[in-house]
């Protein structure tokens, strides 16, 4: 690119005569070794360090190191920094139309019971994240007494798996940055997430850690619906992006979390005091996935295997 521009620069204009030429071919082969270093340097500042993967804003000052600098950018989320989506909202089957609320009412039919849950706070479809970094889709309905976590076939319209938590048994709620850990080679989520626990403190043995078909994990980590995060000005019809804003709410893991939390902090007068946890801790710090090498995690994550989805002739 620059080299380009150098060529551009010597060549002769139309009234240029021999002489000038020469000179002024001399004048950018001449120069010391020093200045060079320092234009090319400063070249290199203003322009992404691709080959390098470094970020052109890391400092390189000695006194910043780079794990400094590592933990300050996964400190801060912004919504300029939220990784875009790709691709088409509509390859994802609970986007058609009806299909969510249908998938809310056989869920409610089948899952809660009408004596125990008779008030529901709020329903949601999330990505879960399991213990060993999988994403999963989930609906989610939370009532007066449990929170109900559902695998929803949306091709066959059936259940394929729930879970029900009590809310008195939750212990700490802890809201924040999804990161990993320094050592990690995965890269950044970049995302808001919630991490719900029942574990008391208690560290999580290591055959169930390095078990990635443990299902007595206490706790579940919560991130918004890929179609939450989903912002195409460009390429969508603005049909789509209109419904998209009209339920954004339905795939937002902030909206779980404040109407979670509220339920903690404004008792109801109308629900009994055993049914939720008012002790409960509640935690503002990032979120850490213990994922230090998982090619398998990032693979499933990047293709959306826990999604279902139109993927090209196939739908799973």
């Amino acid at each position: 690119m620059y080299r380009s521009q150098e060529v551009h620069s010597s060549e002769p204009s139309a009234g240029d005569s021999v002489e000038d030429n020469e000179f002024r071919g001399a004048t950018l082969t001449i120069s010391s070794s020093n200045e060079s270093h320092a234009v090319a340097a400063n070249q290199a500042a203003s322009q992404p360090a691709v080959l390098t993967g470094r970020d052109a804003t890391t400092p390189n000052s000695p006194q910043q190191s780079s794990t400094g600098a590592t933990a300050h950018n996964r400190a801060v989320v912004t919504a300029d920094s939220v990784r875009p989506k790709i691709g088409s909202p509509r390859h994802f089957f609970c986007f058609r139309k009806g299909l969510f609320e249908q998938a809310i009412t056989d869920c409610k039919e089948v899952v809660l019971k009408p004596n125990y849950d008779t008030e529901i706070l709020g329903t949601w479809l999330l990505t879960e994240i399991s213990h060993w970094d999988h994403e999963r889709e989930r609906i989610v309905i939370l009532t007066t007494k449990a929170l109900y976590i559902i695998k929803f076939d949306f091709i066959a319209l059936r259940i394929l798996k729930k879970e029900k938590i009590l809310l008195n048994k939750i212990d700490t709620i802890i809201h924040g940055k999804l990161t990993y850990p320094t050592a990690s080679f995965v890269p950044d989520r970049n995302e808001i997430g919630i991490r719900l626990m029942w574990n008391k403190g208690q560290v999580l043995p290591a055959s169930t850690s390095w078990n990635p078909f443990a299902t007595d994990i206490p706790w579940k980590t919560f991130t918004d619906h890929p179609i939450h995060g989903y912002h195409d000005q460009y390429n969508s019809l603005p049909s789509i992006r209109e419904e998209i804003e009209a339920t954004r709410k339905n795939y937002s893991v902030e909206h779980f979390h404040q109407v979670l939390v509220q339920l903690i902090n404004n008792p109801q007068p109308n629900i009994e005091s055993a049914n939720v946890n008012y002790n409960c801790i509640l935690d503002e710090a990032p979120i850490v996935l213990e994922n230090y090498l998982g090619i398998g995690a990032v693979f499933h994550n990047k293709n959306n295997l826990g999604f279902f989805k139109v993927r090209g002739k196939f739908s799973f």
